[in-house]
């Protein structure tokens, strides 16, 4: 038996290149959990796959794969290096409004999207980092091959994520209403999540208004369905300065005896 109480984590994943298997499948695991976070106390995600709704929703992830695979594969050709996501970010808020759902941009760069304008706290926030380690530099980088797979940088860490968030979003506006939910769901595309971005979006979400009303994150990245991850291990990063002649670190290999 599988439950979730509150919990948040961030992960952070590197990687350039990646290869995935067509429609992520990650909506629908995502979403019983999710429903199961909306419902009040402590519910079996067994029990919650039972509800109309949530049926109708993961029947949903079927019956569009062809929907998700195509979306997943146009968010991947907008380039969104870390620090360098407003593009993405900006396609992203866009397509949630298409959906239905009042979605705006933080102050960080963040997408968010609430499930309507009369969405109320507390909420669950389902994550997915908008950065990737290297950007496509046209379309031709991101390619589906003969075999159903996605091919080029970022398509697993993290447009799988992504494509999750939008196939969510449009699966709830198709479904009927999760029966006793007690939360409403905020979808956020957060913004430097890799290497030297030091999530930043996501620190910036913690310490924000809206954090006080977040009762539990479902962070999504990378494309493994196999295990959920429920800690990991915090992120500080620090800059040291060092003044004189250069060695080893910073010479021209091989001259390593010479001043660069």
């Amino acid at each position: 038996m599988l439950w979730m109480r509150r919990w948040a984590a961030a992960s952070q994943e590197s990687g350039a290149t990646n290869t995935i298997r067509q429609c992520p499948a990650h909506p629908c695991g995502t979403l019983e959990l999710m429903a199961a976070n909306l419902l009040p106390a402590v519910v079996p995600v067994a029990d919650v796959a039972q509800q109309r709704g949530v049926r109708e929703c993961l029947q949903w992830f079927t019956r569009e794969k062809q929907w998700i695979n195509e979306i997943h594969l146009e968010l991947c050709r907008i380039p969104a290096p870390t620090f360098l996501e407003q593009q993405r970010a900006e396609w992203m808020a866009a397509q949630f409004r298409a959906l239905g759902w009042k979605s705006q941009i933080d102050r960080a760069g963040n997408v968010v999207a609430f499930l309507n304008e009369k969405s109320r706290g507390p909420y669950v926030a389902i994550t997915a980092h908008l950065d990737t380690v290297l950007a496509p530099r046209g379309k031709d980088d991101v390619t589906v091959g003969p075999d159903g797979k996605f091919h080029g940088p970022g398509v697993s860490d993290n447009g799988s994520g992504l494509a999750a968030l939008l196939a969510i979003a449009r699966a709830l506006k198709a479904a009927p209403e999760i029966e006793g939910r007690r939360a409403e769901p905020v979808l956020i595309g957060n913004v430097g999540e890799e290497g030297e971005g030091n999530l930043t979006g996501m620190r910036w979400l913690c310490k924000s208004d809206l954090a006080r009303e977040i009762a539990a994150f479902l962070v999504i990245d990378g494309a493994a369905t196999d295990h959920i991850t429920t800690r990991g291990l915090g992120s500080r990063r620090f800059e040291v300065t060092f003044t004189g002649r250069c060695t080893l670190s910073a010479a021209r290999w091989p001259t390593l005896r010479r001043p660069s």
